[in-house]
């Protein structure tokens, strides 16, 4: 059996998968530990109370009532709440096919751990778009109702992150990111991705790895396998067109990099 990332690193932990029924979910949840895990989708936390502490990446932050944290594919971190006492917090999860359509490039500029702070009038804002948002994801017809609590949501975030940064690199690896969110099914060598940028691949390399916390295969991996679920949930393809389709040659290969990202396999997801 191959390791998981949490072995390979020499931890222990578990990862959930959230339902995305879009491109995104949103929860609410109460724990009084969670223990040291990562994820293969972005997620952020923002925090209803101020009774504990979360480790990511091996540093600790105290919780603190209002306080959102971004979590980046791959980032390890845990929640644990003082002796008798609970966390409550909103969980904000987005694959990777969602990540364009918000801006959060200012957020993944660089390795250090992302932590910001929400008013006291915007913490309410959203605990209400999350009331909104979930009596709405059981009603007929929620999807627009839903897209728009959630992409609120994300605005009400992303103003309390640092202004995004226009320099040269970032501005290069944003349309990086949009060129691959469209073609990810081709052959897209970083080689090739290079010629197309007109940048050595080692620099590529470097900027990808700066601005992701993860290599460029790694990343056209989880964008792959992210479309192939979506196929597998909402179409009738076979499991030989969709591993075709998302870009892979062999069904061999695609069976190993669907079981190494989901943690199963087609047929049981």
């Amino acid at each position: 059996m191959k390791k998981s990332n949490l072995e390979k690193h020499g931890l222990k932990g578990t990862a959930s998968n959230p339902d995305f029924k879009d491109d995104f979910s949103l929860s609410k949840r109460a724990t009084s530990r969670s223990v040291l895990h990562d994820h293969s989708f972005f997620e952020i936390e923002i925090y209803l109370s101020d009774n504990g502490y979360t480790n990511i990446n091996g540093q600790n932050f105290p919780i603190k009532k209002g306080m959102i944290v971004f979590n980046r594919p791959m980032d390890f971190h845990s929640i644990t709440a003082f002796d008798g006492e609970k966390v409550v917090l909103i969980n904000l999860s987005l694959n990777q096919n969602s990540i364009t359509q918000y801006d959060i490039w200012s957020v993944l500029s660089s390795n250090a751990p992302k932590v910001a702070f929400l008013s006291e009038d915007e913490l309410n804002e959203i605990d209400l778009l999350y009331e909104v948002f979930h009596n709405e994801n059981s009603k007929f017809g929620y999807n627009k109702v839903t897209k728009l609590c959630f992409k609120t949501i994300m605005e009400i975030i992303m103003r309390n992150f640092s202004a995004e940064d226009s320099s040269a690199d970032n501005t290069l690896f944003v349309s990086i990111i949009n060129y691959l969110h469209t073609h990810f099914s081709e052959n897209i060598s970083l080689e090739k991705l290079s010629q197309q940028f007109n940048f050595s691949p080692q620099y590529l390399s470097k900027l990808f790895y700066k601005n992701m916390n993860m290599n460029y295969k790694k990343y056209i991996t989880l964008l792959r396998i992210s479309s192939a679920e979506k196929l597998i949930k909402t179409t009738d393809l076979s499991f030989t067109d969709i591993c075709y389709k998302v870009g892979y040659n062999s069904y061999t290969s695609f069976l190993k990099a669907f079981k190494r990202v989901t943690g199963t396999t087609p047929n049981r997801y």
